[in-house]
């Protein structure tokens, strides 16, 4: 005899969807319990700072880069002084450059000479951008909050060009993973000096026109970039023409192109393959900019979608396994909960592999808090609720039943009295 499908056996506190949505609820709620159990510690400091997206980016994607970011020179400053980076400067104005930015700040104790040399160079030539610092960050309502900025020894001078080099969290030993167009302090918005090149390059900038949120980093495994060294570039040993009509960006690479030694103005990226206890930063601050800026030369902008869909795909992936296990243990009873299992860690890889073809071929991102949760952990948190909610039903369906009966004797009595009188 065929089963006739009962809405309230679906919806009952023992029934598959009521599960379902149970177990998503209860699976949110964990996703934003703080790891603060002592000997969790270890584990938590690992993976605290781990996304999906590291993965994709370091282990899967491939090394053919589909950006080659040949309108991008890096040149590195290494230890020049104020007035050999004037030096610089000017010979890579005359060779025709685009535009010039200069991921930079001069803070130390002023060279009188220097500063003036390099503000001579610099001054009413609005192609070269000067980085700026945004600093005394604060937050509030888990918002970044600048109080100020930082010019160092040019801030003095007039008829400068500035734009702000942070990178978000550059402050902390976590990874650059976002980049955010501008920075507001007080009354004033401080583009980035990225956005400012890019603006300054393209002759159309509508693709530049929306950017008011952060946007995703997609880095590439190869770096395709021209690069050369400023002495290089003074005493003539780079052809000016690699210069000619292309953005140059002038940043620390190391005391040498080449060199991996160096901590100073190098970050965390997705990029490092010991994604889980990583111990040295892999990319210098430049080189993050230069990747945003062949972002967006090329459109390459990484999209996210909204957080309803994971808990769309929460509840798919939560109340199919249910079904699975249930239909399962009813069948075979002594395999039915491995079979289940086995489909958790099946639907664990589909989901990984959707979003790594998501991201790389299709520039979107999902999150996936609540729906690796569930996959993970909706089998446990089911057979938990099952033991509680089975208890506090039966003890609602007996008072309900004691209230009926009540009721129906109450009724009885009234009848019969009143067939009396």
């Amino acid at each position: 005899m065929k089963r006739r499908f009962d809405i309230w056996s679906a919806i009952a506190p023992d029934g598959l969807l009521h599960q379902s949505v149970i177990v998503v609820l209860l699976a949110w709620a964990i996703t934003l319990l703080p790891l603060n159990v002592e000997f969790l510690a270890p584990i938590e400091i690992a993976l605290r700072e781990f996304e999906y997206t590291d993965i994709i980016t370091s282990q899967i994607q491939d090394d053919d880069s589909p950006r080659i970011d040949t309108s991008i020179v890096l040149v590195n400053i290494g230890n020049a002084s104020r007035t050999e980076l004037a030096m610089t400067l000017d010979v890579l104005y005359n060779t025709g450059a685009a535009c010039i930015g200069v991921d930079a700040m001069f803070t130390s104790p002023v060279d009188s000479l220097g500063a003036e040399a390099l503000a001579a160079v610099i001054r009413d030539r609005p192609n070269i951008v000067m980085g700026e610092v945004l600093e005394n960050r604060a937050l509030e309502d888990d918002e970044i909050v600048y109080h100020g900025c930082e010019r160092g020894v040019l801030r003095r001078y007039s008829g400068i060009t500035f734009a702000n080099v942070n990178l978000p969290a550059s402050s902390t030993f976590k990874t650059i993973r976002y980049w955010e167009p501008t920075g507001i302090y007080g009354d004033t918005v401080s583009p980035s000096i990225v956005l400012s090149l890019a603006r300054r390059f393209l002759r159309d900038t509508s693709i530049l026109t929306n950017l008011d949120e952060e946007l995703f980093i997609k880095y590439q495994r190869t770096r395709t970039w021209f690069t050369a060294e400023w002495s290089d570039c003074v005493s003539g040993q780079v052809d000016p023409e690699m210069f000619r009509g292309r953005i140059i960006l002038l940043g620390f690479l190391g005391n040498r192109i080449g060199d991996t030694m160096s901590i100073e103005d190098r970050f965390f990226t997705p990029l490092n393959r010991s994604y889980v206890g990583r111990t040295w930063p892999d990319a210098y601050g430049v080189e993050i900019h230069a990747t945003v800026l062949s972002m967006l030369l090329h459109n390459d902008i990484v999209a996210e979608f909204d957080g309803i869909y994971d808990v769309i795909i929460a509840f798919l992936i939560t109340i199919s396994i249910l079904a699975i296990y249930r239909t399962l243990t009813e069948r075979l009873h002594s395999v039915g909960e491995t079979i289940a299992r086995f489909a958790q860690i099946v639907l664990l890889l589909g989901i990984f592999t959707a979003l790594a073809v998501l991201l790389l071929d299709h520039n979107r991102i999902l999150p996936i808090d609540i729906s690796v949760a569930c996959a993970v952990l909706c089998l446990d948190l089911a057979t938990v609720y099952d033991g509680t909610a089975g208890s506090i039903y039966g003890r609602i369906r007996r008072c309900v039943r004691r209230i009926r009966v009540s009721r129906r004797n109450q009724r009885m009595q009234e009848r019969i009295q009143g067939n009396a009188s």
